[in-house]
């Protein structure tokens, strides 16, 4: 186990330049320049380019997002889907023109070749989050309820159309971190999980693997303990234990996988909990992962206000 706590980056880098997250996410200089700064503080690898890393295919699909100021990440307004049908026949985009893409992989490049000793992922969103950010979710829910079949069908063409877009990424020389975190339980339940969507994710890692010759890391975050032993069986090289869950659970679900760990302090502890509550936190998850192997402590996504500070700040607990 790593004896530093392991800080996770996204709209956290913009407060380097004293930026809005969304200045950050429209420009390709500002992208590298953030995360450059972010990394020399940190020293965290991976680097992953990104700040409203959800938004980016809803976009590219001809979404609407937010100019949202300040500490604020950017949403969505409006999507061009109202409808399981509109998800099935939408045409899949060209990453090199269609939204913002080709900023991040730019900025990605950059950081690759600056410091190529450190691991660069793009992000990539899982089918599911798609869906669910241009459907919006309690529609999706319904469908998956109403015409699973139909919603079926349109997870797999989402699906496809993201085993494209590793296919670029990788071709480019960048890794890949796919991120799927509206499919979470309670949000859908661990049985809906198992039936629709693992089937879905497991072929497209396989898939991704072959294209960027390793498996691609899988990010889902929320209460997902009742579905850890499904996560780790979908074949990416790296999954996170989320500090909202019954981590407890959460170890004893995943069995005896071998797939590298990183095992995440609660967000709001990492922001501004007491340093006695940090240092009984940080023993227990010790005590958890005891002497699994590949396993780490992370931070969780840190918020644009964190005090870019607090994690030297908890390291220096250790």
């Amino acid at each position: 186990m790593s004896n530093t706590i392991v800080p996770v980056i996204y709209e956290h880098a913009a407060q380097f330049l004293g930026k809005s997250p969304r200045e950050v996410s429209l420009d390709s200089k500002l992208m590298y320049m953030a995360h450059k700064a972010a990394y020399l503080n940190y020293g965290h690898s991976p680097i992953t380019v990104g700040i409203d890393i959800y938004n980016l295919e809803a976009e590219a699909y001809g979404a609407v997002v937010d100019e949202a100021d300040g500490e604020e990440v950017p949403s969505l307004l409006s999507s061009p889907c109202s409808s399981v049908e509109d998800l099935k026949t939408l045409t899949h985009f060209n990453p090199r023109i269609s939204g913002r893409f080709s900023c991040h992989l730019e900025a990605g490049l950059r950081l690759q070749k600056e410091f190529p000793d450190t691991v660069v992922k793009m992000p990539v969103s899982g089918p599911f989050s798609i869906a669910s950010n241009l459907l919006g979710f309690e529609d999706l829910l319904i469908a998956m309820l109403t015409e699973p079949e139909s919603v079926r069908s349109a997870l797999e063409h989402l699906a496809e159309g993201q085993v494209g877009l590793m296919k670029y990424i990788g071709s480019e020389g960048l890794g890949v971190t796919i991120f799927e975190s509206a499919a979470a339980p309670p949000l859908i339940s661990p049985l809906m999980f198992r039936d629709m969507l693992k089937p879905i994710l497991s072929e497209m890692i396989s898939r991704a693997s072959v294209l960027l010759g390793s498996p691609p890391a899988f990010i889902l975050g929320g209460d997902t303990a009742s579905i850890a032993g499904d996560l780790a069986e979908l074949g990416s090289s790296f999954l996170i234990c989320p500090g909202e869950t019954d981590q407890d659970v959460f170890f004893e679900n995943l069995g005896k996988s071998d797939v590298v760990l990183r095992c995440n302090l609660p967000a709001e502890l990492v922001e501004r909990g007491s340093d006695e509550e940090i240092i009984n936190e940080i023993k227990r998850l010790s005590a958890l992962i005891g002497n699994r192997q590949n396993t780490f402590i992370g931070t969780g996504v840190l918020s644009y206000r964190v005090d870019r500070g607090r994690v030297a700040h908890i390291n220096s607990l250790l």
